[in-house]
């Protein structure tokens, strides 16, 4: 490891309950259409303003399942098809009577959630994704597709909400390095850090944690960040 990546290590093993934390509920939601809303609504805002709007849904969909912890079986049984329609008639509207949640993906120049909810559903409708079974089953060539497409979604071109709708989706490699995992890296080193250096040297501490916690993984060690920090 780098001088750097050996501070960000130290810090971790220092600060962080690395032994005995677990992933929260929301990392295991019962269909993908969720982990859209979730990518989509919490950015920008405190996560139980997203939740409450994850819980919304689900209860004026009639009572949809939200949550389907290990070791229970995830049903796939609402599909992004089912989302699409459920919202295309008042996605310009806010979509007021089934998310109950009016914000903008920016406060200036930003777009309607509901909206970029619909236009991130429909990119993963033409690209054949419906359930949680598909996005895990997919291949690199058609993530990075999806991804070049969901870039293009006003308010999406970071990329990172569709780092995080890989990993509700599942997806133990990816990590969404948000303000909070900036602050945390930039705290151990002294250094500025972009989006990409610091993926890079928090995926190469991983690999050294993994050594002595064998259970930890790129989106477990952003969650234990991420709670920690907050």
């Amino acid at each position: 490891m780098t001088i750097d990546q050996t501070k960000i290590y130290d810090e971790c093993v220092k600060k962080l309950p690395l032994t005995t934390s677990r992933l929260s509920d929301e990392y295991y939601y019962d269909s993908l259409p969720l982990c859209v809303i979730d990518a989509v609504f919490s950015i920008g805002v405190r996560y139980p303003s997203t939740r409450n709007t994850v819980i919304k849904f689900c209860n004026n969909q009639g009572a949809l399942t939200r949550i389907s912890p290990p070791p229970s079986k995830q049903s796939d049984g609402y599909t992004i098809d089912d989302l699409l329609s459920a919202i295309s008639t008042q996605v310009d509207k806010g979509a007021s009577k089934i998310f109950e949640n009016t914000q903008k993906t920016s406060s200036k120049n930003g777009i309607l959630k509901s909206k970029a909810v619909y236009e991130f559903a429909t990119v993963l409708k033409n690209n054949d994704i419906q359930t949680l079974s598909d996005i895990r089953s997919a291949n690199n060539a058609k993530i990075n597709k999806i991804e070049d497409e969901i870039k293009k979604i006003k308010g999406q071109s970071s990329g990172i909400s569709f780092s995080y709708f890989l990993m509700l989706s599942g997806d133990d490699d990816h990590m969404k390095i948000d303000r909070w995992l900036l602050r945390f890296v930039e705290g151990a080193t002294g250094k500025k850090y972009t989006v990409s250096t610091a993926y890079y040297d928090l995926k190469e501490v991983c690999k050294e944690l993994q050594k002595t916690y064998t259970s930890m993984t790129p989106r477990l060690l952003d969650h234990i960040i991420w709670n920690y920090m907050k």
